[in-house]
């Protein structure tokens, strides 16, 4: 009889251990994939952060562009300003 309690004995402390084990399994698949989620978010905002910058970059150009093509037509005008008072 002493043997059987010595193999129940030793039997729930590889089952408390192995519990033990799958508890801190659970715990770190957790803290993975909440760190998975975080990852995800903040690469989600940068991207979104990047887009408005590539917006805003986009802006600027075409403003310039709308500039210089408002100075490309004054200088048109100017130019044919130029050639009517030489005729």
């Amino acid at each position: 009889m002493g043997n059987e309690n010595n193999d129940l004995d030793r039997l729930h402390e590889i089952m408390s251990k192995a519990e033990e084990k799958s508890h801190d399994a659970y715990t770190q698949l957790k803290a993975t994939q909440k760190a998975r989620k975080d990852l995800k978010r903040s690469i989600l905002e940068k991207q979104k952060e990047r887009r408005k910058t590539d917006e805003s970059i986009i802006t600027i150009k075409n403003e310039e562009l709308d500039e210089l093509d408002g100075l490309n037509d004054r200088i048109d005008h100017l130019n044919d300003e130029i050639c009517k008072t030489k005729k």
